[in-house]
């Protein structure tokens, strides 16, 4: 293994550990009930609010943290029903899938990484006139 294979291997294991853990996707609803999720849910049921789903790595979700923040949550404010804001995390860090994602970033980088040559290696084309190519076309 060359100098430079083996800076593309450092370099591509590097980004496929960073790519793996910083992705971050979230999603969210307003205006739901915080028992979306039970079966006879009513849809005016109380407490009413946001749902913010966040989900860390790609593709594989490593973690996913669920927040619900009901709309009257200041203490302070007439409407305030005594709910506060509540969190799910599910699952807990998976290392399996950690690790799934690093191997999918390092397949995927270092598929693309094969248009990336050294430089100062590459030398032009050069033509060799043979005999053949000297005769004129017919």
């Amino acid at each position: 293994m060359n100098k430079f294979t083996a800076k593309k291997i450092a370099l591509i294991t590097l980004l496929s550990v960073v790519l793996s853990f910083a992705i971050i996707r979230w999603h969210s609803v307003e205006n739901v009930p915080f028992c979306h999720y039970s079966a006879g849910c009513a849809a005016d049921a109380n407490p009413k609010g946001d749902i913010k789903v966040t989900t860390y790595g790609y593709p594989l979700a490593y973690r996913q943290v669920e927040k619900f923040n009901p709309k009257n949550s200041n203490e302070s404010a007439p409407n305030y029903a005594g709910f506060a804001e509540a969190k799910v995390e599910d699952p807990n860090f998976s290392p399996a899938s950690a690790i799934a994602n690093i191997i999918f970033w390092f397949a995927l980088l270092h598929l693309l990484s094969g248009i990336i040559r050294p430089r100062g290696k590459l030398t032009p084309n050069k033509t060799v006139e043979t005999p053949d190519s000297k005769l004129p076309a017919m």
